[in-house]
Formats: C-alpha cells, sequence, structure tokens
C-alpha cells in the first residue's frame, strides 16, 4: 500500500513538475541601431519562465542579466522580461542599461525551433530606451550545424593537403629527373 502512494507521489512529481530548459541564440534588431547578439537560457516550469540573457556576447560589454516572465503553451508565447544585471563586462554606469520586456512566440520551421517577436527597453526609471525585434535560433541547432561545418571543412583541408602533397612528390620528381639529365 505505501509503494503505490510512494510511486504515485513520484509519478505526480515527475510528469507535473518537469523543468524545461532551452537556449536560443541569435539578434536584437533595435530601431536606428546595429544588431546586438543576444542569448536567452530559460527554465519554464509549469508556464513560469527564469533564466538569464547574455548581451554583446564577443564584446568587451558583454552583460548577463536575469530574466523571468511566463509561457503561454496555447499561444505558444513566452513574456519575458529583464529583472536585474547578475554580471557586465561594461564599464557604463548601471543606471544606463536598457532593460528589455520581451514577448517572443515559439516557431519550428523545418524542425528549428526559433523564437521571433518584438521588445521594448527600459531604464531603471522605466523611460523608454529602445524597442524593435529579436530572432533566436535553438542553440543546439546551431551547434549542430557548426558541427557538420567543421567535419565538412577538416575533410575538405585534409583533401586539399593530401592533394598539394602530391603534387609536391610530382614536382620534386620532376626536379630530381631534370637535375639528372644535366649530369
Amino acid at each position: 500500500m505505501n509503494y503505490r502512494i510512494l510511486i504515485l507521489l513520484l509519478f505526480t512529481n515527475i510528469t507535473f513538475g518537469q523543468v524545461n530548459t532551452q537556449e536560443y541564440i541569435g539578434t536584437i534588431l533595435a530601431k536606428n541601431q546595429p544588431p546586438i547578439s543576444f542569448m536567452l537560457n530559460l527554465e519554464e516550469k509549469n508556464g513560469q519562465v527564469k533564466g538569464y540573457s547574455l548581451t554583446n556576447l564577443e564584446n568587451q560589454n558583454k552583460t548577463k542579466s536575469e530574466v523571468q516572465g511566463i509561457y503561454l503553451k496555447k499561444d505558444k508565447v513566452f513574456q519575458i522580461y529583464e529583472t536585474q544585471i547578475i554580471s557586465t563586462e561594461s564599464e557604463s554606469s548601471l543606471k544606463s542599461f536598457c532593460y528589455l520586456n520581451m514577448v517572443l512566440t515559439k516557431k519550428s520551421i523545418l524542425n528549428k525551433k526559433r523564437l521571433e517577436g518584438t521588445f521594448k527597453g527600459y531604464f531603471s526609471d522605466n523611460k523608454s530606451c529602445a524597442e524593435g525585434q529579436i530572432i533566436l535560433i535553438e542553440k543546439k541547432y546551431l551547434e549542430k550545424k557548426f558541427k557538420r561545418h567543421r567535419k565538412f571543412q577538416s575533410s575538405e583541408n585534409k583533401r586539399l593537403m593530401r592533394k598539394s602533397s602530391r603534387k609536391m612528390k610530382k614536382e620534386r620528381r620532376k626536379n630530381y629527373r631534370a637535375s639528372d639529365m644535366r649530369k
């Protein structure tokens, strides 16, 4: 009897308490601004979302911010907002940071999971600082594509090296024969 209750409790925790972790990488397209690299790491559980964002990924102003919000499963929409700066490599004052409020729709085209939507940014005093679009693609998908590309590049490099090596050997033989004829 006690085993049945324990199994029921475990099953309930497993099915209803699952945490879904997702990572997306892409671009912020703010009006009248150059594109900004952007990454979202999200944990969704029962419609509640928390995690972090990274902006300016390969830049001296790289910033990590805490995010939270909700996921509307029926509509496949995330409503997420940045709450605070966790860390930054920028020397700018924290008052000059623009915190994003995002509405992102989950899309899936040919097994490519994407998030697309809009954002509005606000300074810590709630004054508007930016608005525009966000386009993100699942990080796992990109890593798989890069891995294939590197594998192809590596095999292509090996092929070119073999070809070059054969060409050099052929050239050496030709030069050797030419030097033998001169003697």
